[in-house]
């Protein structure tokens, strides 16, 4: 993983493959591997998710902001994707230097959010 791009190697170093970031999309900062699905997310906190069962990876779906239709959810702390590849748990805080005590899903096929809060005296940890 680099600061824009994801390469697959083979395990003589030879690059098979090179996943592409735009510039608006940030840096990368993390990704999540489940069975055959990855989820990666950059600094300007977006997600893109990718099938890797087969020797060419797919990008599944579309690269998503996290966001909903009243602005900014939050900064991504982290990301993980479930065993089928249909919905990613996100940490992340509202702001830079505070907690935040909500936990939330992406549901990529219904192309929303969810969340659980756990109370101004819990919050979600990795």
């Amino acid at each position: 993983m680099k600061e824009k791009m994801i390469q697959t190697t083979s395990f003589k170093g030879l690059i098979k493959q090179s996943l592409n970031f735009a510039e608006s999309e940030g840096l990368l900062l993390n990704f999540n591997i489940q069975n055959n699905f990855m989820v990666v997310f950059t600094s300007n906190n977006f997600m893109k998710t990718f099938d890797i069962a087969r020797k060419e990876y797919k990008q599944m779906g579309i690269t998503r902001r996290f966001e909903d239709s009243s602005g900014p959810l939050g900064e991504i702390k982290s990301c993980v994707i479930n065993a089928v590849g249909n919905k990613i748990g996100i940490l992340a805080n509202p702001k830079k230097g505070v907690i935040e005590t909500k936990f939330f899903i992406y549901d990529l096929e219904m192309d929303s959010f969810m969340s659980h809060d756990f109370g101004r005296s819990n919050f979600p940890c990795e």
